[in-house]
């Protein structure tokens, strides 16, 4: 994101002024940081150059069918492993978690790749 596209971006909330916070920055452009409104406090995201202006409520709609893959995917997965005599796996998507994402932009990873985890049964 340009620094000064924050000329022209505002609280879709209450349409109140934004402030950077916790921002990385390359060259020219802000490449990950909370925007925050001056007005209502809302804070959203900016990640890998793109702000999103979107109230929890809506990400959270946004993110609903992404959910509902990473519920089948643990169920899959958790069948596949009992079947392999695996005892023990994680699964975990960056989508659930703020900290994960927020580790993920810095890494310059994608927030939706997935970990598969495992022990096997001995």
């Amino acid at each position: 994101m340009k620094w000064r596209a924050l000329d022209f971006l505002c609280c879709p909330a209450c349409r109140g002024p934004l402030a950077v916070l916790n921002k990385r920055e390359g060259g020219e452009e802000i490449v990950s940081a909370t925007l925050r409104c001056g007005q209502c406090s809302a804070e959203y995201p900016v990640h890998r150059r793109r702000p999103t202006l979107m109230s929890t409520h809506g990400i959270h709609q946004w993110l609903a069918p992404i959910k509902d893959i990473a519920t089948r995917l643990l169920e899959e997965a958790g069948a596949f492993f009992t079947e392999q005599g695996i005892e023990y796996f994680t699964v975990s998507t960056a989508v659930a978690n703020r900290q994960v994402l927020e580790f993920y932009a810095g890494q310059g990873l994608e927030p939706l790749q997935t970990v598969l985890l495992g022990t096997v049964r001995r």
